[in-house]
């Protein structure tokens, strides 16, 4: 089972999906409905940061799963995640400073390191946790491929974009293309990392 606050995100899912046994819903309370000790596994894909308490969401992924099953949580690292930090760092100097840090992810989600997710599964019952980082390559075909994502206002780069006027936009659109790597083919490939902690249900 799935489920996902997001409509976008769980209709993608249902075109995507190569079994009709995969039951996505949509909700934020649908994960409350589930007995307990329904799940073998439980995964909260990039998602925990955007739960109001995670430590509260760790405790209903440990009451759904079976004692034995595994928990496992995977986040992005926003210190690294340059899709996010070019945004912020592409805007004017006019702008205020503590006004583009309240739309900064690495701030706003301190959990999303590996210090903040093994502090938060030690509040936990939870046993035998392990810890890894994910290294991967974000490609992009060219400039506008990179940026369209950045203007659907998901996100806090998004949001920051959406917030911002017309010219504005245009000023960090082209402080940021100036200063992305761009191959011979128009091609950008940005590293990403995202910290990965599983642990088991005694």
């Amino acid at each position: 089972m799935g489920v996902d606050v997001s409509s976008d995100q769980i209709n993608f899912a249902r075109q995507h999906s190569r079994t009709s046994q995969c039951h996505l819903r949509n909700g934020r309370r649908n994960v409350t409905s589930v007995p307990d000790s329904t799940f073998d596994v439980a995964v909260c894909g990039l998602g925990l940061n955007y739960i109001p308490s995670p430590a509260c969401g760790l405790e209903e992924f440990q009451r759904v799963t079976k004692p034995g099953g595994a928990i496992a949580v995977y986040v992005w690292d926003y210190l690294s995640r340059a899709q996010d930090s070019s945004v912020s760092s592409g805007t004017r100097p006019s702008q205020s400073n503590d006004e583009a840090a309240s739309f900064d992810q690495a701030r706003r989600f301190p959990k999303c390191t590996p210090e903040g997710l093994r502090g938060l599964f030690e509040q936990t019952k939870l046993e035998d946790s392990t810890l890894h980082a994910i290294d991967v390559i974000t490609s992009f075909a060219n400039f506008d491929d990179y940026w369209e994502p950045l203007l659907t206002g998901q996100g806090s780069a998004p949001n920051y974009l959406a917030t911002r006027g017309q010219s504005i936009q245009t000023a960090i659109r082209q402080r940021v293309q100036a200063a992305l790597p761009v191959n011979a083919h128009g091609r950008i490939d940005l590293p990403a990392r995202a910290w990965a902690i599983r642990a088991r249900r005694p």
